[in-house]
């Protein structure tokens, strides 16, 4: 009777309970809140996704879940071509959230829940990857931040830190998308650049190359932000790039918090971009004789826009041109009220004189701050001269 007893003990422990297996435990949570109004996803009013992190390497508990325009609320676990509910949106996904996948490999390279970028393509396809650096080939598309809870679990997927998590950062005369990473592992503190598929590492004071075809792009990060970027302000810092030109090496782009200055060729606003190559382009067609071609000319004293000098002088002779009909009105009254009430008819006279200088000085207030303005107008429309 015994062995029998203990015969069911084993195949119970065996099939029923994980006996001699220690059991896994979960490093955290991740709930990610998704933004259906950047997404134009007009079939949900509101939307998140729930996920565990195991130690094991595994994920589960994965949840979508949210409530249609309607207010109807529904929960799914996440699966490829799954329909959310009556909104007709199907959710696209690869299999990042299998064991050891590229959910948790993110999680463990970060110690923490990683991004989540969601890209709305029609029809109706609802795509997520891990990191936020996939093309959204025009379609919407928004990075989701996770609120994190922790788990039951003291392990450490790893010892790294990431502080900037795939920052994007434009580079002049590419059109290929670029990503900036930096983390702190075991203290070592190393920079990551990605355009398209292709990613680079370098320790945080070195120089990486990357190459996309026939051009290399030469990356490196300006000592003095070097505390801002391996820092919890990284992921609100601002993100330039600065190339010095002929007194730096070659094709070097610097990453650093303040914008470059117009005369160095760094990643500041296109608009700015797009005038320089304006001004070559016409000096080039200038050189060759072609002239038919239209330019705006810079305001010599910019009248438009507010602070400036040129503003403020038009501002105050705007005024004067109004405030003197105004003087000439009030000070004549009170002369003529004063001779009325008198019945002093020298002051009547006087009065009368002083109206007509007035109104000459009124006159001459009005028409010099026309000038001004006139004169101001025409340096302007000068000829705009190429150097």
């Amino acid at each position: 009777m015994k062995k029998i007893l203990l015969v069911i003990s084993v195949i119970l422990c065996l099939f029923l309970f994980p006996c001699g297996v220690e059991a896994k435990e979960s490093l955290g949570t991740c709930d990610y809140k998704i933004d259906v109004n950047e997404l134009g996803l007009g079939s949900f009013s509101d939307l998140s996704l729930k996920v565990t992190v195991y130690d094991d390497g595994s994920t589960g508990g994965r949840v979508i879940s949210g409530h249609d325009a309607n207010g109807e609320k529904f929960s799914y676990k996440p699966s490829s071509g799954l329909l959310l509910g009556n909104t007709g949106v199907s959710l696209q996904y690869s299999k990042m959230f299998d064991k050891n996948g590229d959910f948790y490999q993110a999680y463990e390279k970060k110690n923490n829940c990683p991004n989540l970028q969601f890209i709305f393509f029609t029809p109706n396809q609802l795509h997520f990857n891990v990191n936020g650096n996939r093309s959204p080939q025009g379609n919407p598309t928004t990075i989701a931040t996770a609120n994190s809870t922790g788990g039951t679990s003291d392990k450490k997927p790893s010892q790294t830190k990431t502080y900037c998590d795939s920052v994007r950062i434009d580079v002049r005369n590419s059109d290929q998308e670029s990503y900036f990473t930096t983390t702190e592992t075991n203290g070592v503190r190393e920079f990551t650049i990605t355009m398209g598929s292709d990613s680079v590492s370098a320790k945080y004071n070195e120089t990486v190359t990357l190459s996309k075809g026939a051009t290399n792009f030469t990356f490196s990060v300006n000592p003095d932000d070097y505390d801002v970027y391996w820092s919890n302000q990284c992921e609100s810092a601002e993100h330039y790039l600065r190339a010095p030109g002929a007194s730096g090496i070659a094709g070097e782009r610097i990453i650093q918090t303040t914008e470059p200055s117009p005369e160095e060729n760094g990643s500041y606003t296109s608009g700015e971009i797009e005038d320089q190559k304006e001004w070559e382009n016409l000096k080039e067609d200038l050189n060759s004789g072609n002239f038919d071609k239209e330019i705006e000319c810079p305001d010599i004293i910019d009248i438009d826009t507010p602070g400036s000098f040129g503003w403020m002088l038009n501002t105050v002779l705007n005024y004067i041109k109004i405030i003197g009909p105004i003087l000439v009105v009030l000070l004549s009254a009170i002369d003529f009220i004063k001779a009325v009430v008198g019945f002093d008819e020298k002051a009547m006279k006087e009065a009368q004189s002083k109206l007509i200088i007035r109104l000459v000085a009124a006159l001459c207030l009005f028409l010099v701050p026309t000038l001004v303005q006139l004169l101001l107008s025409f340096i302007n429309a000068t000829t705009c001269t190429l150097g």
